[in-house]
């Protein structure tokens, strides 16, 4: 009985500790993929004043979460278009163009993390 209660320990200690580097690992990473997302929204996003490519924000909500955005009053209209303009999706096409450096993104960020522990 006590030995299985120490080997239930011994793997919940286990289990606690990769959820603490999952947590090292994605947080990093999904900040990283916010950065690239934004610049290459930047390239994307229709520009007459400027104000559009300097609303584009991310923000880093937990080690699980990214939120990306953009802080000016109409570009929801310049993205999802309108009745009378066409849909210009910047930050969708960005993620769209993104999500595929993923895998590399990703390889280097756990490197680098196993690198540091090392």
């Amino acid at each position: 009985m006590i030995k299985g209660l120490q080997e239930a320990r011994a793997s919940l200690a286990k289990i606690v500790e990769e959820i603490k580097t999952g947590q090292q690992v994605a947080g990093p990473l999904l900040d990283d993929l916010g950065d690239e997302i934004i610049n290459a929204a930047n390239l994307q996003t229709p520009v007459r004043t400027g104000r559009l490519v300097a609303g584009n924000k991310k923000q880093l909500v937990n080690n699980y979460t990214l939120r990306l955005y953009n802080e000016v009053e109409y570009a929801g209209f310049v993205h999802d278009g309108t009745s009378r303009q066409e849909p210009r999706p910047f930050m969708e096409n960005a993620i769209d163009q993104i999500k595929e450096r993923l895998p590399d993104l990703y390889a280097r960020r756990a490197t680098e993390f196993i690198e540091e522990l090392e």
